[in-house]
């Protein structure tokens, strides 16, 4: 039996997602909750990284509106999504200072009884907020009836702006790698070898990197040390998989085969990359690739910059992650340094990390309380 209905906005849905909201739907109907996830379809660079989910029972296909102001002024999102959340008895949308769907619901929540959450990074963290766009966050957290936030960090953010502890859940966020771990333990090293002479890889000088190739991601910076690593060693190569509006920054390495393509990646082509990889290479911005390196157990090599995703905080430094001042000559020496001449792969294990069935856990329960 129904005896509640809850809506989760998101601006689209991408794959990385799906698991999770699946699993949502159905542990919340088990306690008589019915949902459906709300989303647009992506935009900008993100509509360019071709990792979009599929169609799903639960899943409502949007067409939110955006309103600009000026050529590069401010965007405020989502405007006009209420109508496909006007029959639930709660609404969970992004955390978003821009988001005029969400302002406009917490100013009428007394009226609607409508119980509202809200959900994301909570703290600031891949960027440098606006003083304005901060302020009018602060003001949605504490009008919310519920705070999901990513990790315990985001969590004691919330509670220092002032709401109330038992109104925050650290969802621990996450995605499903039982796909990917599956790949990778079950892949012949057959396989595995065909593919290393298939992209004329070097054991030992292989790194690979996962993720959008976008601003977000340093693709520019990744390039300037793919100069300097060209440099002192012609036999490191990197293998991307992933698509962006910056993929062309990479251009000069493809063409003399430091670099080699392999676009959007799935659960195998994945996994033949970790298998084939001595870590990841990501100077910009780690989120959920740390709950996939710790769950293969192959190190992120990174820099100190300071615009990671809160996930960085599941990782060890010196373990799960090693890192360098920002800058290319350190980074590029960090790689250098972490390759062997052994032409043997290293071996990697994985390691306990956050699991999806653990963020469905505790995303349920925060909205059981929401709606309390």
């Amino acid at each position: 039996m129904i005896a509640a209905r809850v809506a989760i906005v998101q601006d689209y849905l991408p794959q990385y997602r799906v698991g999770f909201f699946t699993g949502l739907v159905e542990r919340l109907a088990d306690n008589g909750i019915d949902c459906v996830v709300v989303a647009g379809r992506p935009t900008g660079s993100h509509a360019v990284r071709s990792d979009i989910g599929t169609t799903t029972p639960w899943l409502l296909q949007a067409s939110p509106r955006q309103i600009v102001i000026g050529s590069d002024g401010p965007r405020f999102y989502g405007y006009g999504t209420d109508r496909y959340w006007r029959d639930c008895d709660g609404v969970v949308m992004a955390l978003c200072g821009t988001s005029l769907d969400l302002t406009m619901e917490l100013l009428r929540k007394w009226t609607s009884k409508r119980r509202v959450g809200v959900w994301g990074h909570v703290a600031p963290a891949t960027k440098a907020g606006n003083p304005l766009d901060l302020a009018i966050e602060r003001y949605q957290m504490r009008r919310s009836d519920h705070v999901f936030a990513y990790t315990e960090s985001g969590a004691d953010f919330a509670v220092t702006t002032g709401v109330r502890p038992e109104k925050v859940t650290p969802v621990m966020n996450s995605t499903d790698v039982s796909e990917l771990l599956g790949a990778y333990n079950s892949i012949p090293q057959s396989d595995v070898s065909e593919f290393q002479d298939h992209h004329r890889l070097t054991a030992g000088k292989t790194f690979g990197f996962i993720g959008g190739l976008d601003a977000p991601k340093r693709i520019d910076f990744l390039a300037e040390v793919l100069d300097y690593i060209w440099k002192h060693d012609h036999e490191v190569k990197l293998l991307v998989g992933g698509r962006g509006d910056q993929e062309s920054l990479l251009s000069s390495a493809v063409t003399r085969g430091q670099v080699v393509m392999l676009g959007y990646v799935g659960s195998q082509e994945k996994a033949l990359l970790l298998r084939s990889a001595e870590g990841l290479v990501n100077p910009g911005r780690i989120g959920l690739l740390a709950v996939e390196s710790m769950a293969v157990g192959i190190p992120i090599l990174t820099t100190d910059w300071k615009f990671h995703g809160p996930e960085y905080e599941y990782l060890e430094p010196g373990d799960d992650v090693l890192l360098t001042p920002d800058n290319v000559t350190d980074f590029g020496n960090l790689i250098l340094d972490h390759t062997n001449d052994s032409r043997q792969v290293r071996q990697h294990t994985g390691k306990q990390y956050p699991s999806v069935s653990d963020m469905v856990e505790n995303f349920a329960r925060g909205v059981q309380e929401m709606l309390a």
